[in-house]
This record gives structure tokens, sequence and C-alpha cells, in this order.
């Protein structure tokens, strides 16, 4: 019996500046998006494009069109607006949830840690990677929100 070996390719590796330029080009072709803020094809191919030739690369693969797509940060934005939304919960770009006290503790638990079982893995593991903000601001949150000046736009697990 054979057995179909999966090939992985190396995964990219986003630097700071990197991103603040996939936000940059993004925020250049906001027009392009048309409703939902879904970004063309062509756009995330500018952004390869860009990135290749603004040689920013530290690690990994160069970023590909796919790649890029794929990095958009929609979906962060999206957690952090939902988290925001909550009543009585704090976010400012400079704290975060700006979590004292055990309240806030409680509230920003039941959120970052809800249970696989009751959510996408996607939204699983964008919920686990807030974790990280609980007292610091998320870097990127003002650039997509400049590219996101009406909300998040469409949204679902494959929406970018």
């Amino acid at each position: 019996l054979l057995m179909a070996t999966e090939t992985s390719e190396p995964k990219a590796q986003w630097n700071a500046r990197e991103t603040d330029l996939l936000l940059a080009v993004l925020l250049s072709k906001v027009s392009e998006a048309g409703n939902g803020n879904r970004f063309k094809p062509t756009t995330f191919n500018a952004v390869a494009t860009a990135l290749d030739q603004a040689d920013l690369l530290t690690a990994g693969p160069p970023k590909t069109a796919k790649c890029c797509k794929t990095k958009w940060l929609l979906q962060m934005y999206g957690h952090i607006e939902t988290y925001h939304g909550l009543s009585g919960v704090h976010w400012d770009n400079e704290r975060g949830a700006g979590i004292e006290g055990e309240a806030a503790w409680a509230v920003w638990n039941s959120y970052v840690q809800s249970s696989i079982s009751t959510l996408t893995y996607i939204t699983y593991q964008a919920r686990n990677l807030m974790r990280q903000y609980h007292n610091t601001g998320w870097p990127f949150y003002s650039q997509v929100q400049a590219i996101l000046p009406n909300g998040h736009g469409a949204q679902g697990h494959h929406t970018f």
C-alpha cells in the first residue's frame, strides 16, 4: 500500500518592515477593493512584487501573491473589534486590552480561551494569538483600520 506524501513548502516568515509594506500597498490600492474590502489577485501580485523589489526578506522564502493574501491581517483586526465591542471591555492601541483586575482577566480569558469545539480552527488560532495583546497594543491596528474605515468588511472563513 502506497501512502501519498505531502510536500510542504517552507512557510513564509514575516518581519515588521515587510508587514508595513504589505499594508502600505493595500492602503494605496484600497479603492480597488470594492464592496466588502476584498482585494483582487492583482493587488496581492503588486504586494509580492513590491516586497521583492524592496529586498526586506530576513528569513523564509520570498513572499508570493498567495502568501500575501494569506497574511492579510483582516482576521486579527476583526477579532480585536469583536472583543472591543463586548460590554465593559477596553481596547486601545497603546495598552491593548489593558487588563487590570480579576474581573477584566475573567472576561479576557473567556474570550481568548474559547473552546476549539465552539469555534472554527482559524478563529481559535487568531484568538489564541491575541493573548499577547492583553497589555500592549497590536502594532498594525491603525494601518488596518485606515484600510477598513467602515468596519472589518466581509466576514467568514474564506474571506480575505
